[in-house]
């Protein structure tokens, strides 16, 4: 069985690294959103 690699882009909304972010992996049709749950910037 061979093992491709996968690129994942990540982009940090508030330009802070501890701060929001928003993830895509490549040939994945979705995106997954990251924040704190006090965070109502959304």
């Amino acid at each position: 069985m061979k093992i491709y690699g996968k690129k994942i882009t990540m982009f940090l909304i508030d330009g802070d690294p501890n701060g929001r972010l928003t993830c895509e992996l490549s040939n994945w049709t979705g995106k997954a959103i990251n924040s704190e749950n006090n965070d109502k910037r959304l």
